[in-house]
């Protein structure tokens, strides 16, 4: 509540693994919740779980296959029925970042087989985060991507159907390390920020040569 209280008990969604950092939902038009998650669970590496969570029951599929390649920190927005989910997997050989968009009831074990690869670069591609533009009925994708010798931001916009609307556009070009963007629909585009890091000399977080600033920005 407004409070702070619970509103409901808790509801256990399922195991997570010792390296499941990262977990992200949303709510649909139906008030149901969606969690998006990563765990290393009756697998050889970690992979992707979608649990769909009403006030009382849940349901958890996990979503990519068992193929022995990390899936990782998965990202999804709903709209109109319709799921986008991203992630990066490295079963490619290296970090890329990929988006499946569809029905609700086609997120199914292996859904990785029908999803796009939309990152195909020497550096690591990660970071990725969805948002649903109503306004313009698109999906927005930002991620970062260290090709060019530190990471930078990377942005693109498509369809209900998982169409690209546009080529990709590369958002940053910095000295710094541009990392992890959260975006969220505004106007008629998305609203992003992000951190611009600058690593330590000693390449320690505790050193206290590190530093971090915080980046907004508004794109279309």
């Amino acid at each position: 509540d407004l409070k702070g209280n619970p509103a409901i008990p808790a509801q256990r969604l399922g195991p997570a693994g010792q390296t499941t950092w990262n977990v992200n939902a949303t709510i649909d038009d139906r008030g149901r919740a969606w969690v998006a998650f990563d765990a290393r669970v009756n697998s050889r590496a970690d992979e992707i779980f979608v649990a769909r969570v009403g006030k009382a029951t849940s349901q958890v599929t996990r979503v990519t296959a068992d193929d022995g390649m990390p899936s990782k920190y998965p990202d999804l927005a709903v709209a109109n029925g319709r799921v986008a989910l991203t992630w990066f997997d490295e079963r490619d050989g290296n970090k890329e970042v990929y988006l499946f968009v569809a029905r609700e009831d086609e997120l199914t074990e292996g859904l990785e087989q029908r999803a796009t690869r939309i990152t195909n670069s020497p550096g690591e591609s990660i970071g990725a985060y969805v948002a649903w533009n109503a306004k313009r009925r698109r999906f927005g994708l930002a991620w970062c991507d260290n090709s060019v010798g530190q990471h930078e931001i990377y942005f693109l916009s498509v369809n209900d159907r998982g169409t690209p609307i546009e080529a990709a556009r590369r958002l940053t070009s910095t000295s710094t390390d541009s990392l992890i963007p959260a975006i969220k629909p505004f106007g008629n585009g998305f609203a992003l920020a992000w951190g611009e890091y600058t690593p330590a000399k000693r390449d320690t977080h505790e050193s206290g040569d590190a530093r971090s600033e915080i980046v907004f920005a508004l794109v279309r």
